[in-house]
């Protein structure tokens, strides 16, 4: 279900943070044992290009005002956050086969568009 606080997001940003997952990351939402918590979620991107690690990382910092954990022996950068993934989990599913280009994505302007494009393509087309 889309919601209007979308609106409030840079497109760029979410166009981008979108597309790297994606490609090359990843969204986890797994049950818990903790006694406060029934579910935790984990949204991580990998890649050996540092140059696409510190864009992914300043593009989540611009979002949901998050610092993320870089793990430099295994290429991630990750955060743990439900609140995060009930938003981009809003946006479509983050499975292999499922995924899709979001309906605000979808409707915004060229630049938006292209922005997503080459996001995408940095992870599934980038050789170091």
């Amino acid at each position: 279900m889309m919601t209007d606080y979308y609106y409030y997001f840079d497109l760029f940003a979410l166009a981008r943070v979108h597309a790297h997952l994606c490609g090359d990351g990843g969204l986890y939402v797994y049950k818990t044992a903790e006694k406060d918590r029934v579910n935790r979620a984990d949204i991580c991107y990998f890649n050996t290009n540092i140059e696409l690690i510190n864009s992914f990382r300043q593009d989540m910092l611009k979002l949901f005002k998050v610092k993320m954990y870089y793990v430099p022996r295994k290429f991630r950068i990750n955060v743990k956050s439900i609140r995060i993934a009930r938003i981009l989990l809003d946006l479509s599913s983050f499975s292999t086969r499922s995924w899709r280009i979001p309906k605000i994505i979808k409707a915004a302007d060229k630049e938006v568009k292209l922005e997503w494009i080459k996001a995408f393509s940095h992870d599934e087309g980038y050789t170091p």
